[in-house]
């Protein structure tokens, strides 16, 4: 946030070109096992059923072939992840959270096996990229850039880029970043504060709004929703749900894939609390 302090160093990089947190992992880092081990098994997690967006409702998206993509004809997504695409030249694309959980997209949350990105990837970031990028920069993280307009956190954003295809792959950076921002924590460090170390240009230092140091991941082509290894809702999604997938207008076909989706719900009735049970659910499964 605005007005914390900086560290001296910081202030070396200000005026020079954008220095992404993945600029402090030093070639040929030897990473840990437990560290390596979780960025192998971390799943990731995408978050739906958004109240007034009915692409977003999940009785729609099970019976879709896949997630929809953020091209505004599918309206799935709002214009600030078209206006973050566009800007770092992305692709239209789905979004994942490495882990986390936001309950601001929606009452259901779903966390599909490293399995699933297999031929889907396309690049993921060391931050949520549509908080550092936006039309107005005055709303966007805080960050130590000079300037920190709108071309410089661009050129930020596509630096902070690491390639599903190319090696070593966004796992294995993530391993990296985790032994590096996560020392003394160890990985389950990045689910319960910020990074112990400061990243060049003090994203993770500025910002309070864990957002600004979780991994975005994004596919060019979205999983099935019947896919994910284990979901959460709130209450009333489960509720909602549950009306509309046993009525007798429900096909067979349709009936059985719930039959198996319900079955990977954590808890029958759903909770208020789903963003947690499903976060710890992904730490326990690291």
């Amino acid at each position: 946030m605005k007005g914390k302090f900086v560290p001296d160093f910081l202030q070396v990089f200000r005026g020079q070109s954008p220095m992404p947190p993945l600029d402090l992992i030093k070639p040929n880092t030897v990473v840990p096992l437990q560290f390596q081990q979780a960025a192998d098994r971390i799943h990731l997690v995408h978050v739906t059923h958004r109240l007034g967006r009915p692409a977003s409702l999940l009785e729609g998206l099970a019976a879709s072939a896949a997630i929809p993509d953020s091209s505004a004809a599918n309206g799935y997504c709002g214009d600030g992840a078209r206006f973050v695409e566009d800007q770092c030249h992305f692709p239209r694309s789905v979004y994942f959270y490495a882990g986390r959980v936001c309950p601001t997209y929606g009452g259901a949350a779903l966390a599909f096996p490293p399995e699933s990105e297999r031929g889907r990837t396309h690049s993921a970031a060391p931050f949520d990229t549509g908080g550092v990028v936006k039309s107005d920069p005055t709303k966007a993280f805080a960050l130590g850039l000079n300037p920190a307009d709108l071309p410089s956190r661009v050129r930020y954003c596509q630096q902070s880029t690491a390639q599903a295809s190319a090696p070593p792959g966004w796992r294995s950076r993530f391993a990296e970043w985790l032994a590096v921002y996560y020392p003394q924590a160890g990985p389950e460090g990045y689910w319960s504060q910020r990074p112990e170390v400061a990243d060049p240009e003090g994203l993770y230092t500025r910002n309070d709004d864990w957002r600004a140091w979780a991994w975005e991941v994004r596919f060019t082509v979205g999983p099935r929703v019947l896919e994910a290894e284990m979901w959460t809702a709130n209450p009333a999604t489960v509720s909602s749900l549950r009306h509309l997938v046993t009525g007798e207008s429900v096909t067979p076909v349709v009936a059985a894939g719930w039959g198996d989706f319900w079955e990977k719900l954590l808890t029958p009735a759903g909770d208020d609390d789903y963003c947690t049970l499903l976060e710890e659910e992904v730490i326990r499964r690291c």
